[in-house]
């Protein structure tokens, strides 16, 4: 059998957009969810579930693709996402329902760095820039769809939409890929890192939840500090048993090639510039400019705009600059385009919002595209799907901290502005829904306003040096690191070993 790239390539992006759909579908439907569930105390943890638990196994699914095969890692990636969806859609607590996305979240975590791997293997390093434009397109059409589905779904049908229709596109896309892709294997006793696995989700849980709680109550209680701790001695668990693994997730080993500890590096930068433009620049338009959630929608929107069209030119970029000066190019645009957001304040227009963040969008799209492909190209076969998680992870879990820090630095400045009862911290929550706003006075409506402006500028600050630290990462690439393009695969897309 012939591997058929242009079907793979559907297959791909058919999982990736249910993957990424399912990250902001969720949110409009919630209000309903919670109506018919209850469980309002515990909501929270049906996003943070399945954002935590498809962060952790993205390594578990990179090494397993290396080992087992790209289609086997795969199909069991999807298989768990599509179990996931049909259990959520069953959920009779708001438990169950955190439990079914944990599940969900662990099928994902395989979804897109297998899928990267596999478009590494079949394409060269100048026409996968153009086809991972594709993917960064996925993503920014899901980031608008989701919100829009949800509603639709609650609206015309029910809740349970939300996760069922996942199923079939899901079978679809499993049917596409087992008789489009062409993959031999040796077979080889192999032993997947479970403990890694284990420790690093412990570990990444721990800190989380730290930093959530410390993040929302301001105070360093006992059970936050106990917290940061077990993150810290997990973490060391995790690297001590990385290194004496016989076949560990993230191979230590890895970072020590230059061109893949740059792009896990800026991997990180980019992570918390992603997150926090799509956490925080909603809440400063409808918050601090007092507009609609439609308004903040179209704020992003020049996100997925820019940066899949950065990705589609990467591709001319590599040939004419090559590597280093092209991950240069996306860094500069990172920091223009985050350099704006420091001039946001109650006034700003919304023009000039939706430039920063096509600009910022341009900068993702050349940096994250031009050092993903260095990190495959700069090992071999059976070191690319480890090789692409680490850098997706880096992005991923850089991401989630770097939410968690401004989200706490933003709730200290709002405890600094408004006093710390809760009464007054209510008051920016209201303020920032459109339906609850003309129950406030208006000259507390300013006064708060104001303050959100002022501890989200925090956040924006943290945003812009963000793309600096990306740029002064970027200049560690290695000078002349241009490796030959290679030639279109044959039929067998992975070597026998």
């Amino acid at each position: 059998m012939q591997t058929k790239r242009h079907l793979v390539v559907v297959a791909g992006i058919m999982t990736t957009f249910l993957a990424s759909l399912d990250a902001t579908v969720v949110g409009t439907a919630m209000p309903t969810i919670t109506a018919v569930l209850g469980g309002l105390s515990i909501y929270p943890w049906v996003f943070s579930a399945f954002l935590l638990a498809s962060t952790v196994t993205v390594p578990l699914y990179g090494k397993a693709a290396d080992l087992f095969g790209r289609k086997p890692a795969f199909f069991v990636g999807v298989g768990l996402f599509m179990l996931g969806s049909l259990l959520c859609a069953t959920a009779s607590t708001m438990t169950e329902l955190i439990l079914w996305r944990a599940l969900q979240g662990v099928g994902a975590g395989g979804v897109l760095p297998v899928t990267m791997t596999i478009i590494g293997d079949l394409y060269a390093a100048q026409e996968r820039a153009r086809i991972q434009g594709f993917f960064s397109a996925v993503w920014a059409v899901s980031s608008i769809v989701g919100p829009l589905a949800g509603a639709l779904f609650v609206e015309v049908l029910s809740w349970h939409w939300i996760f069922l229709i996942n199923l079939p596109f899901g079978f679809l896309a499993l049917g596409i890929m087992a008789t489009a892709l062409e993959e031999n294997v040796a077979a080889k006793a192999h032993r997947l890192d479970l403990l890694g696995a284990l420790l690093l989700t412990a570990a990444a849980t721990s800190l989380m939840w730290a930093m959530l709680t410390g993040g929302r109550t301001g105070v360093m209680s006992v059970a936050v500090r106990v917290a940061f701790v077990a993150s810290a001695v997990l973490a060391l668990l995790f690297v001590l048993q990385e290194r004496r693994h016989p076949e560990p997730m993230l191979p230590p080993a890895l970072l020590r090639i230059r061109p893949v500890a740059v792009a896990a590096a800026a991997g990180v930068c980019a992570g918390v510039i992603l997150f926090g433009c799509n956490s925080y620049l909603p809440a400063f338009v409808q918050g601090a400019l007092g507009l609609t959630p439609k308004d903040a929608g179209l704020a992003l929107l020049p996100m997925g705009i820019g940066w899949p069209l950065a990705a589609n030119l990467s591709g001319s970029a590599l040939k004419r600059l090559g590597y280093r000066r092209s991950a240069l190019l996306g860094g500069a645009f990172l920091v223009l385009g985050t350099s704006f957001f420091l001039r946001f304040d109650a006034h700003t227009s919304q023009a000039l919002i939706m430039v920063a963040v096509g600009i910022t969008g341009l900068g993702m799209g050349f940096s994250t595209t031009v050092l993903l492909i260095a990190a495959q190209e700069a090992v071999p076969w059976a070191q690319r799907g480890a090789a692409t998680a680490m850098v997706q992870f880096a992005r991923t879990i850089g991401g989630a901290v770097g939410v968690a820090v401004m989200g706490a630095a933003l709730s200290a400045s709002l405890r600094q502005q408004l006093g710390a009862t809760p009464e007054l911290l209510t008051l920016a929550n209201e303020v920032m829904d459109p339906h609850r706003r003309g129950g406030v006075a208006t000259a507390t409506v300013a006064v708060v306003q104001g303050a959100l402006a002022t501890g989200l500028g925090e956040v924006f600050l943290g945003l812009t040096l963000a793309g600096l630290m990306a740029v002064v990462v970027t200049f560690a690439f290695p000078r002349g690191f241009a490796p030959a393009a290679r030639a279109t695969p044959s039929a067998t897309s992975s070597p026998s070993r």
